[in-house]
């Protein structure tokens, strides 16, 4: 199985014994039961800035926070920012071509700066070149399945040492919150892993009083749940205008590739030029988010 979390409480695999190995039809079953129930209910800042703590605790620093300026970016740079204990903030431009392809995703991120007086680390990243010449190489050693996951763990690349948050998901119901895709950020922090340099792929799971936090209080923008002053227009991946950018080159699609997108069980898949180059290439056969059943915990 694969362990992550504070004290590895997340457990997941394949099959209810949880194995690494996947077979035809099985599911992923992800395991959030691994602790003891807590004798009191934290809030979501409450439980967030006790994670913080326990990173601190077991983490080396310096701690970079990887952020867009979306509403989970945002919680996580407040929850650093109430413990008290320094970080750095690290976003990432995509850049190619001379055109700015994520401006929209990050345009909330200088606001919340600018409230808190934080200073924010700029990246520029070749995104049509990682697209084009290395994703495939990147993808084979963590089985990302998908380009926009792949890209976040590039980042890493930047920090040489300390270790690196990811907001992540909070825990839902609905499995296409986290599935066997998703969790190629904690594959590849596993691959990466040494004594100087670490990654926290979710801090937003990252201990069961936070995780479930936010299972009891599911609105993360409620600001009588979490203090969120910088409320994005809507919520955004990133990765909207390298989409539309690639639309114009549909010549560069064969009829094999077509043919293995409409026939891919289990979802419906998209016709459009960056998904047929870039995202269905590199899904495992059979492995989707619809074969995902997540174990909980009745936390009251």
């Amino acid at each position: 199985m694969w362990e992550m979390g504070h004290n590895n409480w997340i457990r997941y695999g394949w099959g209810a014994e949880l194995s690494k190995k996947y077979s035809m039809g099985s599911k992923l079953h992800i395991d959030f039961t691994n602790f003891n129930t807590p004798e009191k209910i934290l809030s979501p800042s409450e439980a967030a800035i006790d994670a913080v703590h326990k990173i601190a605790e077991n983490y080396p620093g310096p701690y970079t926070l990887m952020c867009s300026g979306g509403v989970d970016s945002q919680t996580m740079i407040l929850s650093w920012l109430a413990s008290g204990i320094p970080f750095q903030i690290m976003s990432v431009r995509y850049i190619s071509d001379n055109i700015f392809f994520n401006e929209h995703d990050l345009r909330t991120l200088p606001d919340l700066a600018e409230l808190h007086g934080l200073t924010i680390n700029y990246q520029d990243f070749d995104l049509i070149s990682f697209l084009e010449n290395d994703l495939t190489q990147f993808n084979n050693i963590s089985d990302f399945g998908s380009p926009q996951f792949a890209t976040h763990a590039k980042f890493s690349d930047f920090v040489p040492n300390g270790t690196i948050l990811y907001s992540g998901n909070v825990l839902s119901t609905n499995h296409a919150q986290i599935d066997y895709y998703s969790l190629g950020g904690h594959r590849h922090a596993i691959n990466i892993d040494s004594e100087h340099k670490k990654i926290i792929p979710f801090f937003l799971l990252h201990t069961p009083d936070l995780a479930y936090s936010f299972l009891n209080n599911p609105k993360i923008q409620d600001p009588h749940i979490f203090p969120i002053h910088i409320q994005p227009v809507k919520k955004f991946n990133g990765f909207e205008k390298i989409k539309e950018y690639y639309d114009k080159y549909f010549d560069r699609i064969t009829v094999p590739q077509k043919l293995k997108a409409v026939n891919y069980g289990g979802f419906v898949v998209s016709s459009r030029v960056f998904d047929l180059l870039f995202r269905y290439p590199y899904y495992t056969s059979g492995i989707n988010s619809g074969n995902t059943k997540l174990i909980l915990k009745r936390v009251l």
